[in-house]
């Protein structure tokens, strides 16, 4: 199990080096283009320093519709 969790894991890190490279485009689903652009424009806020870590994450389980406990 641990080998195959390794093996996931490059290839999540190789995933994200490529994307930031811009040597592959992402697909994304009409359904889901809007929920990745807010996601994206609040994840920008946060970056920004305008919008807190815990409003991020807020903001982020509202749009998945994840029940806060």
């Amino acid at each position: 199990m641990i080998q195959l969790l390794h093996g996931e894991a490059k290839l999540a890190s190789l995933d994200v080096r490529l994307l930031s490279e811009g040597c592959v485009a992402r697909v994304h689903r009409r359904a889901y283009l809007k929920l990745h652009t807010c996601i994206c424009k609040y994840w920008e806020e946060y970056e920004a320093g305008s919008r807190s870590a815990m409003s991020l994450l807020r903001v982020c389980g509202r749009l998945c519709n994840v029940r806060e406990r």
